[in-house]
């Protein structure tokens, strides 16, 4: 009989045995993922990961000074493949190079077979001006599209000479202003993480990035907070640095970056700031008031108070009752509480620079304190001034350097006016405008000095916006054009402190 069953056994023996096993798939040679990571790379201001989509070709720019010379990547392969640059082995997040040049990767896979992806960095850096750099960027690249939503991210701070300042600092940011907020180059409202000194002001959380769209000079601010420092008495002066802003990786250009007015010891020290705002509305959150006389509206701005509660009804009082001591000409109460100098100081301030908002419009601020005193100030809002105004909404629209502007036009038709038949306001406006006038040279060099700073930060802004010149234009065109519009502001605020002293003068 034949052994059928020891036949099959071995038929299956031999089977098994003469059959090839497939092999099991090689992975692809490829990139999972790759990034630069700040983790690793203490210059990069934030990751920078890479779409591998469809490319080997990977690409990207630096818009702020970063080395190149040693960054190390962060990358993932599948299981079993090798990478390597020149032959070296690569060690995600352990590999440095230099990226100076391009840097081609290769991933070879269990099989042999490879792949290549070249790497390419570049820094396309305008910062270097002469004025220090804010790097600012949100968490995830969010945009930032409206003024009422804090958006969370970093900040860092570095030198003119390329040195970190602050870095990786926690902070929020929206956008800020009115009329400003619709311009291209948007105005920006800053929270930082904790309170901290910038270029030497005193620390806080709050600070404010202005655009200085319409001021093609870039430091009508700058120059009046200078004139307030220098020239005033203002219970609380702010002051600002002109920076170069880079967010989310994109340079914008040229912004003031200056205290925000709040009750603070470092700033406001007590009591309550109020601004009047012809603009105020209810529907946009303010708190405010319509005084019985001039029918103004005061906006409790800080502290935070409840329509009606007791704090808000004790400014409206307050505010009424110096409207009425001012129209009815009783001297001896207002001068009171009503501190003369800050007036004076104030008035001199907005009628030497022009400001057309100043004519009890809007950002009109005043500080009712603690111990029942009225200071005008702080100072805000000169991208008007000095000759600018460039909406004409029939008041004050005139860039001419004579006449009483803000004394002329105000709109209360009150305390202006309470102020002029004042002779003790009168003697203190003539002695310190005045001094004003005596250091005129000293202001002009100021201003030549700021020139002289921002040659560079004018031609790279106006590059960006195209506020004095054409899109293309050269950089030769577009210093011309700024040296001449320092040299008008220049001339007029010449002639507005030379007419201002002979009519001063001659009240």
């Amino acid at each position: 009989m034949k052994n059928y069953p020891l036949l099959l056994l071995c038929w299956i023996i031999c089977a098994v045995s003469c059959t090839k096993t497939p092999a099991e798939k090689a992975p692809e040679p490829e990139f999972i993922s790759f990034s630069f990571q700040k983790a690793y790379n203490p210059p990069l201001m934030n990751d920078v990961p890479f779409n591998l989509s469809g490319t080997t070709q990977l690409s990207h720019t630096f818009a702020y000074p970063v080395g190149l010379q040693s960054l190390i990547a962060t990358f993932t392969v599948s299981n079993g493949c090798v990478v390597t640059v020149h032959d070296n082995p690569q060690i995600s997040r352990v590999s440095f190079n230099d990226f100076s040049t391009p840097v081609t990767y290769t991933i070879t896979n269990t099989a042999g077979a490879q792949r290549q992806y070249t790497v390419c960095l570049s820094v396309d850096y305008q910062g270097f001006t002469g004025l220090p750099i804010l790097y600012i960027n949100t968490q995830q690249g969010k945009p930032i599209l409206d003024k009422e939503n804090w958006i969370a991210g970093n900040y860092s701070i570095i030198s003119p000479e390329g040195d970190f300042l602050i870095e990786d600092k926690e902070l929020e940011i929206k956008g800020r202003g009115n009329t400003t907020w619709q311009n291209p180059k948007k105005p920006y409202a800053l929270k930082l993480g904790e309170k901290t000194t910038l270029f030497g002001m005193p620390k806080h959380k709050r600070w404010v990035l202005l655009a200085a769209y319409n001021d093609r000079s870039m430091i009508r601010t700058d120059l009046a907070f200078h004139l307030a420092q220098n020239y005033s008495n203002l219970r609380w002066k702010q002051d600002g640095q002109l920076i170069e802003l880079v967010l989310n990786g994109k340079f914008l250009g040229n912004y003031y970056l200056c205290e925000q007015i709040k009750i603070d010891d470092n700033r406001v020290p007590d009591g309550y700031v109020v601004e009047i705002d012809v603009r105020a509305k209810e529907s946009n959150g303010d708190i405010f008031f319509k005084s019985k006389l001039s029918q103004l509206n005061f906006v409790i701005k800080d502290p935070d108070v409840a329509k009606g509660d007791a704090n808000y009804r004790h400014v409206e009082n307050f505010i009424n009752q110096c409207e009425k001591d001012l129209k009815e000409n009783r001297i001896e109460n207002y001068r009171s509480y009503l501190d003369l100098e800050s007036m004076v100081d104030w008035y001199l301030n907005s009628e030497l620079t022009k400001n057309p908002d100043a004519a009890f419009f809007i950002s009109v601020y005043m500080n009712v304190s603690d111990d029942e005193k009225l200071y005008m100030g702080p100072l805000w809002d000169y991208d008007l001034a000095f000759g600018n105004q460039i909406y004409d909404d029939g008041h004050g629209s005139d860039n001419g350097y004579v006449g009483f502007t803000i004394r002329d036009t105000d709109r209360s038709k009150i305390w202006l006016p309470a102020m002029f038949q004042d002779p003790e306001f009168i003697a203190l406006l003539k002695e310190k405008m005045q001094v004003i006038a005596d250091h005129e040279n000293d202001i002009m060099a100021y201003i030549d000095a700021q020139h002289q700073l921002l040659q560079t930060s004018a031609c790279y802004n106006d590059q960006l916006w195209n506020l004095m010149c054409s899109t293309g234009s050269s950089e030769a065109a577009i210093k011309t054009a700024y040296d001449q519009e320092i040299q008008s502001l220049k001339d007029w605020l010449h002639g507005r402190i030379q007419w201002l002293k002979k009519s001063i003068t001659a009240l």
